[in-house]
């Protein structure tokens, strides 16, 4: 089952850290890592105001997003991604996929010579979290590679392979 996203947004209505979402377990230490920004002043200086850094976190706001992040497990069990491939393609809502090690070593090992693990590795976080933006970007790495539905080099029994065949 894939995990629900959230995203955390400041007192003055803006993602805390631009275009990232959470899962549940990384909302508050992403808060405090945040938040160690105002540290030296002592306070967050929104509009008209001066936040207290031990009032700050009643001053933001976590909002459940669309998102949802997937692991190699969820995606190699389904044995369609009809559903995913919708919401992706057609409603243009973003997703998170886990890299599996292996899957981040193949990216790694041919960084610099194909699109496709370049697209892979400028959507990766450091958590190894690939986020799909944009299905366009993806199909223009693919197809930058000379392939249809697939990227180069990577096995085809991979969660991450099946994910490029479903949504090119």
């Amino acid at each position: 089952m894939p995990k629900q996203l959230y995203q955390i947004i400041s007192p003055d209505g803006f993602d805390i850290f631009m275009d990232k979402e959470y899962l549940r377990e990384e909302i508050e230490p992403s808060f405090n890592q945040w938040k160690e920004r105002f540290k030296a002043q002592g306070y967050y200086s929104s509009v008209g105001r001066k936040i207290p850094l031990n009032a700050l976190r009643g001053f933001c706001n976590v909002n459940q997003s669309n998102s949802l992040r997937y692991n190699s497990a969820e995606i190699l069990a389904s044995e369609d991604l009809y559903t995913l491939q919708d919401t992706f393609c057609s409603s243009g809502i973003p997703f998170q996929y886990e890299l599996t090690e292996g899957e981040y070593q193949w990216a790694e090992f041919i960084k610099g010579k194909y699109s496709i693990s370049d697209f892979v590795l400028e959507n990766t976080d450091d958590n190894k979290v690939l986020t799909f933006w944009n299905v366009d970007d993806l199909k223009e790495a693919i197809e930058g590679d000379g392939m249809d539905n697939k990227a180069v080099m990577l096995d085809d029994a991979t969660a991450l392979q099946k994910l490029f065949f479903w949504l090119s």
